[in-house]
Parts: C-alpha cells; sequence; structure tokens
C-alpha cells in the first residue's frame, strides 16, 4: 500500500506540487477465487499545494504513472528483501524486462456518486473482504 501511495503523490507532487487523497485496497483474487494480487486506488481529482490552495488533477500519463509504479514497489521490494545475489539480480531483471513499467489499468473520472458507491461496493461484497464486515459498515455510512 505504501507503494501505491508513493506512486499516486509522487506523480501529483512531480507535475502539479500538490498533494492527494488517496485509498488503496489489496485484492489477493480475482472474481472467481484464482490468486491474482492487484490493487484498486481511488484518487482524489485533485490535491493541495502547500500554500493550501486546490489543483485540479484530470489527467494521468499513464506511461510515467507505469514507471513509477515499477519504481516505487521495485525499491520497496529491495529494501524488505535480504541483500543477496538472487535479490539484486530478480529486481534488476524485472527492470529490465519491463521497460515501459509494470502494469496500470486506470478508469477515467468518475463524476456520479452512486456509481463510485456501487464500484467500491461491489468489491467489498467479495468472500475475501466481506468476512471483515466492511460491506455493511460502508453501506450503513452512505445510507
Amino acid at each position: 500500500m505504501d507503494a501505491v501511495s508513493n506512486m499516486m503523490q509522487q506523480m501529483l507532487k512531480d507535475k502539479h506540487r500538490a498533494v492527494s487523497g488517496v485509498v488503496c485496497v489489496l485484492h489477493p483474487y480475482g472474481k472467481e477465487l484464482n490468486l491474482n494480487p492487484h490493487v484498486h486506488v481511488l484518487l482524489a481529482e485533485g490535491g493541495l499545494t502547500k500554500s493550501g490552495e486546490w489543483v485540479s488533477v484530470s489527467f494521468l500519463e499513464y506511461g510515467v504513472l507505469r514507471r513509477i509504479w515499477q519504481y516505487q514497489l521495485l525499491s520497496m521490494v529491495k529494501r524488505v528483501l535480504s541483500r543477496s545475489l538472487e535479490n539484486r539480480c530478480l529486481v534488476d531483471c524485472l527492470f529490465r524486462e519491463h521497460r515501459e513499467g509494470f502494469y496500470v489499468y486506470a478508469k477515467r473520472c468518475v463524476s456520479r456518486h452512486r456509481y463510485i458507491v456501487g464500484y467500491i461496493g461491489r468489491y467489498l461484497w467479495y468472500p475475501a473482504i466481506a468476512e471483515l464486515g466492511f460491506l455493511s459498515l460502508m453501506l450503513r455510512l452512505i445510507w
């Protein structure tokens, strides 16, 4: 989650000199409960500058986003793993093999609040997350 948050903050800070709100949810499984680790991210459509001014951001460059995601994730992995030759080779290999960065799928901005609630609710309904009771909590907060 730190790598995702760092990626989004770096993206906004580098280009817009702003800090934004980020919500990240790790999903270890796909819809069929197959192993498919991925992260869902909700990002405010803008951020605050040091002076407290709101800067709207409606577009993120996906090529840059992919490379920042790769850098943030692999840098974190490198810090956590032991400093063995195999681990260094693995990280270096992942940088070399994915010169365009790691895969990022991003939807365009969403303006309908009910759509966002439904979108979040669908993912919270999946068994791995629903077990934690987040769906009922979220529904009570919204309605």
